[in-house]
């Protein structure tokens, strides 16, 4: 970095230590001159100053210094709030996974087997492993349900990159308070929403791994108290492990798709850690020659929405909550089908035929028709909208067993399943990450009802109450492979409701089987 980048650097340090102190501090100013200016014009120059800052730094130098200096007081209440909401939702969606998927357990097998310094819990079932590789078994429980949280415009997971990162250097660390805690989650949260949203999604790259070890590695890091250098190195540590395609998704009849955040996971930390102990990474890892946006994005990619507002408003607030544990990319149809059902007084009888108007992205979860109708397995039942709306419809409502391998093979729900035809609207291409869903039903006796939704369920614009986000968080946790000692279930929704007022989130370790 330059000398004049080093002197905005250092302006903007000076600027977001005194953001909140009395407004005529200007960082340019003398003291004479802020005696007379008024607070008006200090604050034109501290924004100047700042957009200065902004023009110069590379993308990752800007990241790490907000990551470095922000603290918990810079939250906004509404921040803390879906912070919390989103640790406890991705406990309790790895929880469920460890007793209903059996890849998890593959993998923490494995790992056992590797053994090493005993760091940090694995979740739902128990014993401890190196903070990397407690990571990585905790990251391949996270997503392995497709149940965990979401931006819906930008077509990221966030949480489950950060969350088992971050606890895992929790616990190795020792004495990481909640807020401290909060604060890096609600980081690496903001970063990956900003690094989704701030590219043109073409459904080639996987967004969420790819992005998803610059987030982990920003939580991870800021839980170790990493200063900016530190995270600089990080991030560029971060860019030799970011990968993925949309392969995984696209095809059928594998499994690794659910586990993709077990790699986002150990590089978040491994990236951390590194840096930590003064291994250096590259400086420019976003917007460098051969950085990120140049080789991924052919160097397309908005700039402002990586910048606009950053220390100050946190993306994790437009996080989405999923009620059922299926493709977010169906719960539209989902949403639409169940109001239409219930206002319309609609029973299985009744129903001739439904077709859903999709987009270009959920057409694919609609074909090759036969592989969807009967899927293969309990995962490649999760990508497929004609079994979610059939077995919705039959159930009302999805859960947890109805991606089970004998739920899967139920006779009613493949009939339903197959009176169920999708129509490619194109249109419905340009809302962005999560496209609304339109589902069209024809009764048997000639009526044809349309239902449109633009929000599902769980959006912040159509938001999931308390209740059933507790009442998620329970029925995961009836999962585990190794049962809950009595209360704790309890005690946990209890101590992350108020995790501000935890001295140790080693508590949550404690609490876990």
């Amino acid at each position: 970095m330059g000398a004049a980048t080093r002197q905005l650097a250092d302006w903007h340090i000076t600027l977001l230590k005194t953001i909140s102190r009395d407004g005529e501090r200007g960082a340019r100013s003398t003291k004479r001159e802020r005696e007379r200016r008024s607070g008006k014009q200090v604050e034109t120059d501290r924004e100047d100053i700042m957009a200065k800052v902004t023009e110069q730094m590379e993308i990752a130098e800007l990241f790490a210094e907000i990551v470095a200096q922000t603290r918990y007081a810079d939250l906004p209440p509404d921040t803390v709030e879906v912070t919390k909401k989103s640790i406890l939702d991705t406990i309790g969606v790895a929880v469920a996974a460890t007793g209903l998927v059996r890849e998890p357990k593959t993998v923490v097998d494995l790992l056992k087997e590797a053994g090493g310094k005993e760091e940090a819990t694995v979740w739902g079932f128990g014993g401890k492993l190196p903070a990397w590789a407690a990571a990585f078994a905790n990251g391949a429980m996270a997503h392995a349900l497709d149940y965990d949280d979401v931006f819906d415009d930008e077509a990221v997971h966030p949480s489950a990159t950060t969350v088992p990162a971050a606890l895992a250097v929790a616990e190795r660390a020792a004495g990481v308070s909640g807020k401290d805690f909060i604060t890096a989650v609600a980081l690496g949260n903001d970063i990956i929403g900003r690094l989704g949203k701030s590219v043109v999604w073409k459904r080639d790259w996987f967004l969420t791994p790819l992005f998803g070890v610059f987030s982990s590695a920003a939580a991870a890091g800021k839980v170790l108290g990493l200063d900016r250098n530190r995270l600089v190195d990080a991030l560029g540590i971060g860019l030799c492990q970011a990968a993925g395609t949309m392969e995984i998704v696209y095809g059928t009849g594998s499994n690794i798709r659910g586990i993709y955040d077990s790699f986002v996971g150990k590089a978040g930390v491994l990236s951390a850690l590194m840096a930590q102990r003064g291994i250096s990474g590259v400086k420019s890892s976003l917007e460098g020659k051969a950085g990120l946006y140049a080789v991924y994005f052919h160097g397309e990619y908005d700039r402002d929405i990586l910048t606009a507002d950053l220390g100050r408003r946190f993306d994790g607030t437009k996080v989405s909550f999923k009620p059922w544990p299926c493709c977010r990319f169906s719960h539209p149809y989902l949403t639409a089908l169940l109001a239409l059902a219930r206002e319309r007084d609609i029973s299985i009888g009744d129903v001739k035929g439904i077709t859903v108007e999709t987009s270009s992205v959920s057409h694919e979860l609609c074909i090759p028709p036969e592989a969807r109708v009967r899927p293969a397995t309990p995962l490649d039942a999760k990508f497929s909208i004609p079994y979610i709306l059939a077995r919705g419809l039959l159930k009302g409502g999805i859960t947890l067993a109805d991606f089970s391998p004998e739920a899967i093979k139920d006779d009613a729900s493949a009939a339903l399943a197959s009176r169920i035809s999708s129509r490619l609207n194109t249109g419905f291409d340009s809302y962005g990450g999560r496209p609304p869903g339109k589902v069209h039903l024809e009764t048997v006796d000639g009526k044809v009802y349309s239902q449109y939704e633009e929000f599902a369920y769980g959006n912040p614009r159509n938001p999931i109450s308390q209740e059933d986000l507790v009442r998620k968080f329970c029925d995961c946790a009836s999962y585990s492979a190794a049962p809950f000692p009595e209360g704790n279930v309890e005690e946990m929704v209890e101590l992350i409701a108020n995790l501000e007022a935890v001295s140790d989130v080693s508590q949550i370790a404690r609490l876990l089987p």
